[in-house]
């Protein structure tokens, strides 16, 4: 029987992995014979689709809390119930019946009010947990150079006193806020009827702060190449992702400068750009260069050209594109020891893991496989047969396709 999925992310463009996975899910959806039907929010640079007239209008939460207080007040009851959101659901029910919703991050742009919404048409619901906001503020239980779980079971004034998201006090009390109102109020436990979780770190996370709907671990879907070639002559080490300080970049650098002679590629934007410009420069690490973002396609390029990947993350990530992406491509990776990185990477086997924030530990597994390339291949072999096996598209549609029936059948 082929399903009619309503598809909800507050984002219908590519922004960042967790955006890669819902145009990812719905291909596939489609593929297989499914009508999938989108709601997001509006934006210039969306891809086009024919259901646009029904998103919710555009928000800039950069800055929450600073000076604008008419916009803050706006965005405050936005973030805990979009009134706007579920009035445009409604209008877009009334021409479109969907077996089931699927939703992924809807937080601040269209909040859990849409559940509401669906609840009173009788639509179940799953959501899938991209990220940690379900039970921290900030989304990655990660502040102040440290991994916290203060707000572990809903006690979010801790997130006020660390001034946790922004380092604002204002924009951390109104998500403290939000998190009070929606854990009161049962918005995710009494409207879902599952939470997908893409690694077993965060189904434990959920567990411990209190969620008493059904968690459902599905792995992170990627596609393989059909084979794996070993990098070219002029190869070299990888990273790549967003610019920002919680993915270890300062970490990375420290390492460089203990293996000068090993050449690193950093692709992606951020914040942190001038400031990893500027520890290049004065470190005169000439062979560690900034390549700036690349499309999906030059990013398989510089993969197929690497000789391992490094994922150098201090804080909890959840199942890494970075590091799936790269064992699809056949390459081993160096991961840190937290979160859900070593739920993918067997040390020894896919790769290694070394203590996050260690550029000791992390310096000495680059050079050991920097100087052993056939060990360095055999590892990326290994990572292909893994993802292959647990993470290829085929085995995440039969996964989800089964839960979505599940849901179904018991709603």
């Amino acid at each position: 029987m082929n399903l009619s999925v309503l598809h909800c992310h507050n984002f219908h463009r590519i922004v960042g992995g967790a955006d890669v996975t819902y145009f990812r899910t719905t291909a596939l959806l489609e593929r297989a014979g499914h009508r999938v039907v989108p709601f997001a929010t509006a934006h210039p640079d969306n891809v086009p689709t024919p259901w646009s007239s029904h998103f919710v209008s555009e928000a800039d939460f950069r800055g929450l809390g600073v000076g604008h207080p008419v916009k803050t007040a706006g965005h405050a009851l936005r973030m805990v119930y979009s009134f706007e959101a579920r009035r445009k659901l409604r209008r877009l029910l009334a021409c479109f019946s969907p077996d089931i919703a699927h939703l992924h991050n809807i937080y601040h742009e269209m909040s859990p009010s849409i559940l509401h919404e669906l609840s009173a048409h009788g639509i179940p619901s799953v959501l899938t947990a991209h990220d940690l906001k379900l039970v921290c503020p900030n989304y990655r239980m990660y502040v102040n150079e440290h991994v916290c779980d203060d707000c572990l079971g809903g006690r979010y004034i801790s997130a006020v006193s660390k001034k946790c998201v922004g380092g604002s006090v204002i924009a951390s009390a109104l998500c403290a806020i939000e998190g009070y109102i929606h854990r009161l109020l049962g918005m995710y436990d009494r409207h879902l009827a599952a939470i997908i979780c893409p690694s077993q770190f965060v189904r434990d996370q959920l567990l411990k702060g209190g969620y008493k709907t059904r968690l459902i671990y599905v792995p992170t879907p990627v596609r393989p190449l059909e084979s794996v070639s070993p990098p070219g002559s002029s190869d070299y080490v990888l990273y790549y992702g967003v610019l920002l300080p919680h993915k270890g970049l300062t970490t990375l650098l420290d390492a460089a400068k203990l293996v000068p002679d090993i050449p690193i590629k950093i692709a992606g934007r951020g914040a942190m750009e001038p400031e990893l410009r500027r520890m290049i420069d004065e470190s005169s690490l000439e062979d560690v260069s900034l390549i700036g973002f690349r499309t999906p396609q030059e990013l398989l390029e510089l993969l197929g050209h690497c000789r391992f990947s490094v994922t150098p993350s201090v804080w909890p990530e959840n199942s890494p594109l970075s590091v799936l992406e790269s064992f699809a491509s056949g390459r081993a990776v160096i991961g840190s020891d937290i979160g859900g990185i070593p739920e993918l990477i067997e040390d020894g086997v896919h790769g290694y893991v070394v203590p996050p924030g260690n550029a000791e530990a992390l310096a000495e597994r680059m050079r050991a496989l920097w100087n052993d390339r056939l060990t360095a291949l055999e590892m990326g072999r290994n990572a292909h047969e893994m993802v292959k096996q647990k993470h290829s598209e085929e085995v995440y549609l039969k996964s989800l396709l089964e839960l979505y029936r599940s849901v179904i059948r018991t709603s």
